[in-house]
């Protein structure tokens, strides 16, 4: 006999499964949240500090969309 396979359905309301972080991405959250913390332990202001990630996020977006792609 011949049976064909159902399409696999989710329960309602199910999300998809969330891809999780790599390692160097996790190496990388971890870092900069160590930053943060050091940074604001030293005596920086937190809204200094949010504002040093946020430009230091805004410069890596740029170099990243100016990176060439590897294959």
């Amino acid at each position: 006999m011949n049976y064909r396979r159902r399409p696999h359905r989710r329960k309602c309301g199910a999300q998809p499964a969330q891809p999780r972080l790599s390692g160097v991405e996790a190496v990388t959250v971890i870092v900069i949240v160590l930053i943060a913390a050091m940074l604001t332990a030293v005596g920086i202001p937190a809204a200094t500090v949010v504002e040093l990630l946020g430009g230091a996020v805004l410069v890596g977006v740029q170099l990243i969309g100016r990176a060439p792609v590897q294959q």
